[in-house]
């Protein structure tokens, strides 16, 4: 990796994302490729131009498409992820605080959880669902039981996975090992919409293959899923939007709501920006972890 083009080493980057079939990061990074592309209005770049002005220039552009304020911090985030692997590969000199002045933040200003209106009235519907929109509203309700586990991680369940009543799975994202008891209401749901090919390894009929087939069947079945859940939001009256990624932001909510220490809640979520605490929690965080969500739990059937 000797290049000096900002652009070429990207997509560099990109190959090697796929090869390990970190689809989903190679998109994000495409995208990103895809961005400033268009901004440069060319296919090269060196790294000497990747400077303090440019970057504001580029924020500025995108601001100016008004693309969300997230989607610029993504894209922002990314190129300095790969600044940084460019820094490592003796590509650039290291300039500090190059991405002090935009934004690389998320705002945390719009709440992305459901309020507890909205929510009784997805877990007890005023009318009858049938069909795709009874299991939409299942699956997201699993999620929610299933410690806000991701769609993208619930795709991917194999049915080795889960064992006595407990899923063992590896994230997605950040290939952490995490531990969920299933709750007999959330059984009954997995139970209900399991897959019943006796050929594909996965726990649910989502995807069937790995690879890139696989990230393109994930790919439709999320945008499917976001689709039937904007469509029963409506049809529920719900006043908000919903998206396979609210029910995790909703888990965390009602679980802080609850009074759960935030580090565990953290630990129970998978994340990997307390390190240290999780490794705290470890040895014993089982047993906690378990209380945790089983409150949640509670919280949710108790209104079935």
């Amino acid at each position: 990796m000797r290049t000096k083009d900002l652009m070429s080493f990207m997509e560099l980057l990109i190959r090697a994302q796929r090869n390990e079939q970190r689809f989903g990061t190679a998109h994000v990074y495409q995208s990103t490729l895809n961005r400033i592309r268009k901004y440069e209005r060319s296919n090269k770049m060196p790294f000497s131009k990747l400077n303090r002005e440019w970057l504001k220039g580029f924020e500025r552009q995108l601001r100016f498409e008004q693309l969300k304020e997230n989607t610029i911090s993504t894209y922002l985030r990314m190129l300095k992820a790969v600044y940084n692997q460019a820094v490592d590969h003796g590509l650039v000199v290291y300039m500090p605080r190059l991405f002090k002045h935009v934004h690389t933040g998320v705002d945390a200003k719009r709440d992305r959880s459901l309020e507890p209106e909205a929510l009784r009235k997805l877990i007890a519907p005023s009318r009858v669902l049938r069909g795709n929109l009874e299991e939409t509203r299942s699956i997201f309700l699993l999620l929610l039981m299933l410690q806000g586990m991701p769609f993208v991680d619930l795709v991917h369940l194999r049915k080795c996975d889960l064992k006595n009543g407990v899923i063992l799975y590896r994230r997605q994202k950040t290939g952490s090992e995490l531990s969920v008891t299933v709750d007999p209401e959330a059984m009954a749901i997995i139970e209900k919409y399991r897959s019943v090919n006796p050929d594909s390894p996965y726990l649910f009929p989502f995807i069937t293959a790995s690879g890139w087939e696989g990230y393109r069947q994930y790919q439709n079945a999320l945008r499917e899923f976001n689709q039937s859940l904007s469509f029963l939001s409506s049809l529920l009256g719900l006043n908000t939007g919903l998206s396979s990624y609210k029910a995790r932001h909703t888990w965390a909510s009602l679980a802080n709501f609850l009074g759960f220490d935030k580090k565990l809640i953290s630990e129970c979520m998978g994340h990997s920006s307390l390190k240290i605490t999780e490794t705290y929690f470890k040895a014993q965080g089982d047993a906690r972890i378990k209380k945790v969500n089983q409150g949640v739990i509670n919280f949710l059937t108790g209104s079935f």
